[in-house]
């Protein structure tokens, strides 16, 4: 047994890769293993554990669902499996806003996790009318996961009414 300081201890147990993960879908109170996570999300909330860096979303009627999302929040979520660690994307059409949260769940890999390393979603948004791009860092857990707020109505050209999609091309990558 090893003696930590306070913060030591925290910040062991923030990364240490035998710590119990958290779901990080919105209300679920599960806490497990990794090895369970995965069944765990595919029993309670239908989600597929995608391999590889990258996926990109495809939101069609785009202004139809824009103008409904004052009533009716829309949730697109994802979880990847890449750099032996899960990561979940959730992207929320809500009040005419794109709010996006990008999560670390878990590492397979202790070595990957005792390494602290830090990751960025990079991401590509497009639609007829605008583009935009950047990195949004990544955070290890829900309490500390910063968002992202896009306007809807930025996205659309002021001057065409005509149903449109919107991609948003979604890429893990590591920070140095």
């Amino acid at each position: 047994m090893e003696r930590l300081s306070q913060s030591e201890r925290l910040e062991h147990e923030r990364t240490c890769p035998f710590s119990r993960n958290t779901c990080p879908i919105q209300s679920c109170l599960w806490q497990g293993d990794t090895a369970v996570f995965v069944q765990h999300i595919t029993d309670a909330h239908q989600l597929t554990l995608l391999i590889g860096d990258s996926i990109t979303i495809d939101i069609s009627q785009f202004r139809a669902k824009m103008n409904l999302s004052d009533k009716k929040t829309r949730k697109y979520c994802v979880s990847l499996f890449c750099y032996s660690t899960i990561f979940t994307c959730k992207i929320y059409l809500q009040k005419k806003t794109l709010r996006m949260v990008f999560m670390k769940v878990c590492c397979s890999n202790r070595d990957t996790c005792g390494a602290r390393r830090h990751f960025g979603a990079s991401l590509d948004i497009r639609s007829s009318f605008k583009t935009l791009k950047g990195i949004m860092p990544i955070s290890h857990c829900s309490k500390t996961a910063k968002e992202l707020n896009v306007s809807c109505e930025g996205l659309l050209s002021p001057w065409k009414k005509t149903e449109e999609s919107v991609k948003i091309a979604i890429t893990i990558k590591p920070l140095s």
